[in-house]
């Protein structure tokens, strides 16, 4: 009985090929960007801005004299200098949801989509950071509070009371753009307290259907069919001085494949197939009963 063992092989080789494609093809996601507010004096000098793009740290003190657009310029310069990324210096990229404030983009080199981004500060006078991938991502993380005091950090620059400001944008299947504004007022209970203004975070994202989950630094939070486009956090009280955004396409509390592993898995998906393919080729006629 003759076996079309050829014929099979072939196929198995194909769908190696796809796979290894389509893998290919899902495993980049749009370009990230960032902004950190509106552009005004940064002092005191020392606090730092952190931007982590996969694994890579990148990291800028505020000097003497610094305003936001010149801590962005510097971070983007040293971003484009990395031989696996782009920034486009000096940064001439806008927001697309917040067009006034300071913002910057970054692609690789070749430029195609990074996977991940996440930005720290530890600026009193940074009150703001937000990290967005227009296509969607699974998950958004941001940093708890640790401390509030109840006071407005600058309140000539912004006036009114104390407040922490969380924004979420997601992406539904209907395009429809959503915001959720999560916003509390520091000075008054129950969100004058660490605890108490968590607390509040945590039970008004769970009750807009949010998946939360938590760390003693971090939430992370997703919803499940609309990809998360933008988080953002602000505040005016004196006592959030430590401000952190990420957004990842996987849960950042559980390992998973980097882009090298992906990208090492799409080769031997490919090797594998061709080494199929040249063994039907090279199988002689009489061989294949």
């Amino acid at each position: 009985m003759k076996r079309h063992t050829g014929s099979t092989g072939a196929k198995q080789a194909m769908a190696l090929i796809v796979c290894a494609i389509l893998m290919a093809g899902i495993s980049g996601l749009p370009a990230g960007s960032g902004n950190l507010g509106r552009d005004e004096g940064i002092n005191p000098a020392g606090p730092q801005v952190d931007v982590v793009i996969g694994s890579t740290v990148f990291s800028e003190t505020i000097l003497t004299g610094d305003f936001t657009s010149t801590l962005r310029n510097r971070l983007a310069i040293q971003i484009d200098n990395d031989p696996n990324f782009s920034a486009d210096p000096p940064p001439t990229f806008t927001d697309p949801f917040d067009p006034n404030a300071v913002a910057f983009e970054v692609k690789t080199q070749s430029g195609q989509e990074i996977q991940d981004m996440q930005i720290c500060e530890t600026a009193p006078k940074i009150e703001q950071i937000a990290v967005n991938f227009l296509a969607g991502v699974d998950f958004a993380r941001f940093r708890k509070a640790t401390t509030v005091t109840g006071v407005n950090s600058d309140p000539n620059t912004h006036p009114g009371l104390p407040n922490y400001t969380l924004t979420i944008r997601t992406l539904p299947p209907l395009f429809l753009d959503p915001v959720y504004t999560l916003s509390y007022t520091t000075s008054a209970p129950p969100n004058n307290t660490a605890t108490g203004l968590n607390n509040s975070i945590r039970a008004d994202l769970l009750a807009a259907g949010f998946t939360v989950t938590e760390d003693s630094t971090n939430f992370t939070i997703r919803k499940i069919g609309e990809p998360i486009i933008s988080v953002k956090t602000s505040t005016t009280d004196s006592g959030i001085t430590q401000l952190c955004v990420s957004l990842s396409p996987f849960d950042p509390n559980i390992p998973t494949l980097s882009q090298v592993g992906m990208f090492v898995l799409v080769l031997i998906l490919t090797g594998s197939a061709i080494m199929m393919l040249r063994r039907k080729g090279s199988t002689p006629q009489g061989a294949r009963k």
